[in-house]
């Protein structure tokens, strides 16, 4: 009788310790469970200031774009056209009748023409045609731009049907584009630029090249320049997929996969 108690309060104490064992283990899990918790919504806010950071900049920095691109239209194109309007107006008083009407018709044409690119660049102005137009539609404005500046030859291929991937993040797809025309403008002494965007079921394929010169990808300096790691940042904050290709004599070009959320 006596052996069986023994047994039976090592049984208990046996269960008792199993239990404590049990409680501290699930303890040290619920702790770690809400460390664990708090970190992640911690890590989630920080990437949701980062993310929230990239629109911002994005939107300032294409602001900061279309200010400077209408300002070069008007001082190049709009500004010349009037000064030799003026030009015109002013050695009119000096000439017969007739080269007097040539003139004031001539300046007349040319006055409604400056008008309608005042118009065109009224509608370019617009800092919210992404919201507005979407994506195609804002990127095929940009070429006709490109393509009127004559700074280079622009194409778009557009095939499916345009699908919204979100304002956010076809903001920063947009402001990944100007970047790299930008680059192509300055460094790359091209001549053409092609733009083609797929819309697939679930997924956007979007690739920009250019025909310039080129750079060595393998020169740490051009691999980790500003340019290429701007785009690689914003692709990754909107989950894109992003593959740079570029070699000496052969143009530049960026393709982007982006999954519909």
């Amino acid at each position: 009788m006596q052996e069986i108690d023994k047994q039976a309060f090592a049984t208990i104490i046996a269960a008792v310790v199993l239990l404590i064992v049990i409680g501290m283990i699930m303890l040290f899990l619920a702790v770690y469970y809400t460390n664990r918790k708090k970190k992640l919504m911690r890590e989630k806010e920080q990437l949701k200031v980062v993310y929230e950071q990239a629109i911002l900049q994005s939107q300032l920095e294409i602001q900061e774009q279309t200010l400077r691109n209408v300002s070069k239209e008007i001082h190049d194109n709009i500004g010349q056209v009037l000064s030799y309007v003026s030009l015109s107006l002013d050695r009119a008083a000096d000439l017969n009748e007739d080269q007097r009407k040539g003139i004031i018709a001539e300046s007349k044409l040319l006055v409604n023409q400056s008008m309608n690119d005042l118009r065109d660049l009224s509608k370019s102005f617009s800092l919210d045609n992404i919201a507005s137009k979407g994506l195609s539609a804002t990127i095929e404005a940009e070429v006709i731009r490109l393509n009127k500046s004559r700074l280079i030859r622009a194409n778009l291929n557009i095939e499916g049907q345009p699908t919204s991937f979100g304002e956010n993040r076809e903001l920063i797809l947009f402001r990944i584009l100007q970047e790299f025309i930008n680059n192509t403008l300055k460094h790359a002494r091209a001549k053409n630029l092609n733009i083609d965007l797929k819309y697939q079921a679930d997924k956007l394929l979007f690739k920009v090249e250019d025909d310039g010169i080129g750079f060595n990808l393998d020169d740490p300096q051009n691999n980790n320049g500003s340019g290429i790691r701007n785009i690689r940042t914003r692709a990754g904050i909107i989950g894109a997929d992003a593959a740079v290709q570029s070699r000496i004599g052969e143009g530049s070009s960026i393709t982007l996969s982006l999954t519909l959320a």
